[in-house]
């Protein structure tokens, strides 16, 4: 009887992909790995309108609430930028709030040329950067503590240079530039052609970039008009969902500049060497190394553009101080917890920075009040200045925080 055996079937050689295959299998997923965070935005943002009744789509009330937090936005890409090498830097919020102090104190009490101030101010966002880079670079200290310290250390400098006395702009000697209050009121718009432009050039580069994820098999018939379709689609959704000439027509000066620091930012890391090479460290310092990138000169320059960045972010918030006093400042510049005031209890008026202390009686908020409602001066001090008083009783702070009158400076 003869042994019979299982043969298996030769195998078949594998074929290599091509590369329009393998580019479009990487263009698909980096696609969907940024569309994440757009749906995910969009879900939150449905969200909140639908449990507000619709309230949460107001385009005036959101365009506010950007242009009120430029500042924040900006610290944000301070703090991404060193990120994306893999380190941290937690000085951002002390050379911001260096680079206030800096911008209103040397304009109205040093009489210094505005344009001057503004190099001071940036330059200590580079001073403070180099010193982050050389520390967490050349002596090898921990990225947490180093940045700690800095930031720690130029936020109580500014404190001692502030006095702890009110730092700002009275009615007679030296104010802020106009066109620089200009800049930063929300009432003072961008031109709608410019933002238009911005859409149309935005459209465009869409349009050819989806060529990216163009299926090989396809027609070009076929993929123009796929393309065509989503481009309509999404025009659609801008038109008639967002009400996108509502955006447009409502953006001030100040987020417009938000939106070019953003797209320079985005060309700098995506389309530059330096881009490359931080992209590089952040995936694996040692292959980059290897690979010729010095990552020590890089990563200090990672911590100096976020300086820069932070200190850009101080001469915003300077701006929205000077001329917010009477609006919102004080809302969400006041520092600690409701209950529970850890220190001074601090909001921003003005063009600077006051203090208010916790009292134990309640006179001197019916104080502030009386002389409000009478619009008289109270103790010297005008009545934009007690307008403060005014909108902090209007957040329900509890009846323990009381608050003093505003020094003068």
């Amino acid at each position: 009887m003869a042994n019979t055996t299982d043969q298996a079937a030769p195998e078949t050689p594998r074929v290599a992909d091509s590369k329009e295959a393998v580019q479009f299998r990487l263009a698909r997923r980096e696609l969907a790995e940024t569309s994440i965070t757009v749906v995910a935005f969009l879900a939150i943002y449905v969200g909140f309108g639908i449990w507000t009744h619709g309230i949460f789509f107001s385009v005036a009330a959101r365009l506010l609430d950007i242009h009120s937090s430029v500042p924040v936005l900006l610290l944000g890409l301070a703090t991404l930028v060193t990120l994306m090498v893999g380190q941290f830097d937690l000085s951002v919020a002390g050379i911001a709030t260096a680079s206030t102090y800096a911008v209103i104190g040397l304009t109205v009490k040093q009489h210094w040329p505005f344009y001057t101030v503004i190099i001071v101010a940036l330059g200590l966002g580079v001073a403070v950067g180099l010193v982050n880079g050389v520390l967490v670079q050349r002596f090898k200290v921990n990225a947490f503590i180093a940045t700690f310290a800095t930031g720690a250390t130029i936020a109580g400098l500014s404190d001692v240079y502030s006095g702890d006395t009110f730092l700002g702009a009275g009615t007679t000697g030296p104010q802020l530039p106009k066109w620089f209050v200009a800049f930063g009121s929300e009432v003072h718009k961008a031109p709608n052609w410019l933002i238009w432009i911005g859409v149309v050039a935005v459209f465009a580069t869409l349009f050819v970039g989806l060529d990216r994820v163009r299926p090989p098999g396809w027609a070009q018939t076929r993929w123009l008009t796929t393309k065509a379709v989503v481009m309509i689609v999404a025009a659609a959704v801008l038109v008639f969902a967002l009400r996108i000439w509502e955006w447009v027509n409502g953006v001030s000066w100040l987020i417009l500049f938000l939106i070019v620091v953003g797209l320079l930012l985005g060309i700098l890391i995506r389309h530059t060497t330096y881009g490359r090479h931080v992209q590089a460290i952040g995936s694996n310092p040692t292959a980059a190394l290897l690979a010729g990138v010095k990552v020590r000169r890089q990563v200090m320059k990672t911590y100096v553009l976020g300086g820069v960045i932070a200190a850009t972010a101080g001469i915003i918030l300077a701006v929205l101080c000077g001329i917010s006093l009477h609006r919102r400042t004080v809302r969400w510049a006041i520092h600690g917890r409701r209950h529970n005031t850890r220190r001074n209890l601090r909001h921003l008026g003005g063009s600077g920075t006051s203090h208010g202390r916790r009292k134990s009686e309640l006179g001197e908020r019916d104080q502030w009040r009386r002389a409000y409602r009478r619009g008289r001066n109270l103790n010297g001090y005008p009545r934009a200045q007690v307008v403060a008083a005014k909108e902090i009783n209007r957040q329900r702070v509890p009846k323990a925080l009381v608050f003093s009158p505003l020094r003068r400076g």
